[in-house]
């Protein structure tokens, strides 16, 4: 096996365990908590989403990953559009969202994100798109902006519970 598919396999295996780990974290974290508990509108930071924005918030871009992992599979280079995740927050009303409900819907779609994921080929990594603001990207670098974006959202969640 060359050293490039090596790395594939091994972005696929742990990539995979971690997108996976992140429910777990956040169930952890915040499934105590019931809908109406006001840690929810905590907002320690007036340019970041509080905590029942943020987990609206990660529960839809489950399913844009998937769309984009989804379109770069079925096109070549296709264009990847930014999503203004300020005006989908006013748009799908997070500020007063069920943050328990948006929670479980996170679990289940990362799921099915997770499974997209498992379902790759090593040559897949190598799909290229061009991300609207970003420039061109591969698969293995979308699946890296995943666990990025996830760790934000932990460490976001930890941070204002005070963990």
């Amino acid at each position: 096996m060359a050293v490039e598919e090596k790395v594939h396999a091994y972005l696929l295996t742990y990539s995979t365990i971690a997108m996976e780990n992140t429910p777990t974290i956040l169930e952890k974290l915040l499934g105590g908590y019931a809908a109406n508990d006001p840690v929810w509108d905590t907002r320690p930071s007036p340019e970041r989403f509080n905590l029942r924005e943020a987990i609206a918030h990660i529960a839809d871009w489950n399913h844009i990953y998937s769309e984009r992992i989804k379109t770069t599979l079925g096109e070549d280079n296709p264009l990847l559009p930014n999503c203004d995740e300020n005006q989908i927050a006013i748009d799908r009303k997070y500020a007063s969202s069920n943050p328990v409900d948006n929670l479980g819907r996170f679990v289940r779609t990362r799921h099915e994100l997770v499974d997209l994921v498992k379902g790759l080929k090593a040559s897949d990594f190598d799909r290229m798109a061009m991300r609207e603001g970003l420039g061109p990207v591969r698969l293995d670098q979308q699946i890296a902006i995943i666990m990025g974006h996830d760790a934000y959202h932990v460490r976001q969640v930890m941070d204002y519970l005070g963990d």
